[in-house]
C-alpha cells in the first residue's frame, strides 16, 4: 500500500513499472472525472465495468461519495469486444437483481 499526497492510503504498489504506473495515473483520472460528474449531479447510480484489479484502484482513489453511488460493479474484460457483443454480456447482467 502506498500514501497518496492527500494522506490517503491506496492499494496502488510503488513500482518502477511504466505501464503499471500510467495505468494507475488512468484509473486516477476517470475517478476524477466521474467524481466531477457526480458532484455535478449528472448521475444517480454508476455501474463500473473493468478488470477487477482495475475495480479494485478504483475503489482505492474515489471519494465516498462516488463509492457510495456504484450500483453494480462488473469485474470483466470487455475492451476487445464490439457494441453488439458488449450489450450481449452487459445487458443480462444489468437486468438481473442485485444480490
Amino acid at each position: 500500500r502506498s500514501v497518496g499526497s492527500d494522506g490517503q492510503h491506496h492499494s496502488y504498489e510503488s513500482s518502477s513499472d511504466p505501464r503499471k504506473i500510467e495505468k494507475h495515473d488512468f484509473v486516477q483520472a476517470i475517478a476524477r472525472a466521474i467524481d466531477e460528474a457526480y458532484d455535478q449531479h449528472k448521475f444517480n447510480a454508476l455501474v463500473i465495468v473493468a478488470p477487477a484489479r482495475s475495480i479494485g484502484e478504483f475503489r482505492s482513489v474515489a471519494s465516498e461519495n462516488l463509492k457510495k453511488s456504484v450500483w453494480r460493479e462488473v469485474p470483466k474484460e470487455f475492451a476487445n469486444l464490439s457494441d453488439s457483443e458488449l450489450r450481449q454480456h452487459l445487458l443480462p447482467i444489468l437486468q438481473s437483481p442485485q444480490h
